[in-house]
């Protein structure tokens, strides 16, 4: 009898997952996800990847190099502590691509909602574009000696993050442009 009258969230609110937009109404996630258009996702997709990147290692110290002569065992016991992530390795750099991916995050869902103008699909090519080459800098710029600091999979990541980014801004343009010659 008891379970009879009980009830599943999904139940209760029609199977779909609800939020609240910035004039206080009750929006589904769906409803967001229909209204972002394919740059929009690739753009969160990259934004994502980006966030994610900054907790991964980027750079490690080479210490098996043959040049130093170090013995493989204590190699191997400092190959842990030798890791260098972004926030260790980059001054403030680390904290502009925080965010660059907490603001596309937020304008893609902004624009989904209609609390931020459509206007603002034209800054993610750009901020893309400039994030990815300043992360091809730090990929030829390392912190300290090449023989040494090796690249880690952290700073792929990003770099796959931010032309993400770049490519989702460029088929929203690819897109806008499309529907003004055609109208």
């Amino acid at each position: 009898m008891l379970a009879g009258r009980r009830r599943s969230h999904r139940d209760r609110h029609g199977g779909q997952r609800r939020g609240i937009s910035a004039d206080g109404h009750v929006v589904v996630i769906r409803e967001i996800y229909d209204q972002t258009t394919t740059g929009d996702r690739l753009s969160v997709v990259g934004a994502l990847a980006l966030l994610g990147s900054l907790a991964m290692t980027w750079y490690h110290v080479n210490l098996s190099d043959p040049q130093l002569g170090l013995d493989p065992r204590v190699v191997s016991f400092f190959e842990k502590a030798t890791k260098i992530g972004p926030f260790e390795a980059l001054a403030y750099l680390d904290w502009v691509f925080l965010g660059i991916g907490v603001a596309v995050i937020v304008v893609v869902i902004g624009m989904a909602v209609g609390a931020i103008d459509e206007s603002f699909r034209k800054l993610m090519e750009s901020a893309g574009s400039v994030t990815a080459l300043t992360i091809i800098y730090r990929l030829v710029d390392r912190p300290g000696p090449r023989s040494l600091v090796a690249l880690d999979t952290g700073i792929w990541v990003a770099l796959i993050g931010a032309v993400l980014i770049s490519a989702g801004g460029m088929v929203n343009r690819r897109r806008q442009e499309y529907s003004l010659s055609t109208s």
